[in-house]
């Protein structure tokens, strides 16, 4: 075969041919019509004798077409490599989607997980508040930084004041003890933050909200997690005012009979 050369280009002849007929059927001359520039020959090169004459690229003129070139990779394996391109992009948009449905999954169970977490506070609670609302005796309970959490309703019924007045005074109970008791109060309550200190109880007088006097016999004692961990101290006053009454009218009682 020929290395190559400024060929005819049959696929450009065949089109320009074609136009040119169209243009005789529409009536035009052959004179009327443009002369044919540049010329619609190219050159042309086979890949082959170029290669077996070891003739490089670079020497050919520019816009030089190069046939009978074997196929690069991709132009052999076209199909196959569409195919696998195809199976690759199909397992990466399986594996997001499972990957996807997993995570809704663990989001869902995570939620259920939560929903079942805050009934078992929620029960644990009103249990708690079942007990202690309704306890005769005032109860609270003291966090380890020394602040009220909670104040049972009895208190209102022991001293006039509701829980809430205890809750947003947390220096209420000092202030309604009788001034002589107030340091015996105050030194007790300065070791509720101590998680080692343990149950002990101690008496005192308080002024209700009506002006009335009242003993109150006061025990607390630490609480601490199974775990260990110190959540502060549980207090219970009791009213003792009766006991306190009779036990003075004892005591007077036999000092009239030993004299």
């Amino acid at each position: 075969g020929i290395i190559g050369g400024k060929l005819i280009d049959l696929t450009e002849h065949g089109s320009l041919a074609g136009r040119l007929a169209v243009e005789i059927l529409k009536g035009k001359s052959l004179s009327s019509m443009p002369k044919l520039i540049p010329s619609p020959n190219s050159f042309m090169f086979d890949d082959k004798e170029l290669k077996r004459f070891q003739i490089k690229n670079d020497l050919l003129p520019p816009e030089s077409t190069i046939i009978n070139r074997p196929p690069t990779f991709y132009q052999k394996n076209r199909a196959e490599i569409f195919i696998t391109l195809s199976i690759l992009l199909a397992m990466i948009v399986i594996g997001f989607v499972i990957a996807l449905y997993k995570s809704k999954l663990r989001l869902h169970q995570t939620y259920l997980e939560q929903l079942e977490a805050e009934e078992k506070i929620r029960k644990s609670e009103e249990r708690f508040r079942t007990v202690a609302d309704y306890a005769y005796d005032w109860e609270y309970w003291i966090n380890p930084e020394g602040q009220i959490i909670y104040m049972s309703p009895s208190c209102e019924r022991i001293t006039g004041y509701t829980p809430k007045d205890f809750l947003e005074d947390h220096n209420l109970l000092i202030s309604i003890c009788l001034p002589e008791d107030q340091d015996v109060v105050s030194s007790h309550m300065k070791n509720d933050k101590d998680e080692n200190d343990p149950a002990n109880s101690i008496d005192f007088r308080i002024q209700t909200k009506d002006g009335d006097i009242r003993w109150i016999n006061h025990i607390c004692q630490p609480i601490v997690r199974s775990e260990g961990v110190f959540l502060g101290r549980r207090a219970c006053n009791r009213d003792i005012t009766e006991g306190k009454i009779l036990e003075e009218s004892l005591v007077k009682t036999k000092k009239l009979e030993a004299t």
